[in-house]
């Protein structure tokens, strides 16, 4: 089918770049009832869940650039399947931050690349809802001066 192969090609893309960065792919194409995870790497001490999406320019279906496709449900997902995966391989990993990563790709009509967008971070993990699925947080400056001020963060 012409979407599998498009979402093989953009995630070889992905993967292949990832790597190129010096990052670590630890899985790809995790697989559990629920769903799927494209790819988890691990960047430094960074443990990176990567959705890949992918489009072909001149397409009328789906929003104009890949990376805003994954919504709301989309997000509920992947945070669960990343849980679920850290349950099952994350203590012999080592890491000490977890992100989510939306890589988008974009393909001319030939089907080469036309567009590659990285969103860092596009939706946030509850801290609550991390610290009780054992998901490490990190904090950036305010919100640590702000958690020690009511007893709470590192």
């Amino acid at each position: 089918d012409d979407r599998r192969a498009t979402g093989r090609s953009a995630e070889d893309i992905c993967a292949r770049r990832l790597r190129e960065r010096g990052w670590r792919i630890l899985a790809r194409n995790w697989r559990i009832r629920p769903g799927e995870l494209d790819l988890i790497a691990l960047a430094g001490s960074t443990l990176v869940i990567v959705e890949v999406k992918a489009h072909h320019q001149g397409l009328r279906r789906g929003p104009v650039h890949p990376v805003l496709a994954v919504g709301p449900n989309k997000q509920r997902r992947i945070r669960r399947l990343a849980s679920a995966w850290i349950a099952g391989h994350g203590r012999s990993i080592g890491f000490r931050e977890v992100r989510f990563d939306v890589v988008g790709i974009t393909f001319d009509r030939e089907g080469r690349l036309a567009a590659y967008a990285t969103l860092k971070t596009p939706f946030e993990v509850k801290r609550a809802r991390a610290r009780a699925i054992g998901l490490p947080v990190s904090l950036n400056a305010s919100e640590a001066k702000e958690s020690r001020r009511i007893g709470e963060g590192p």
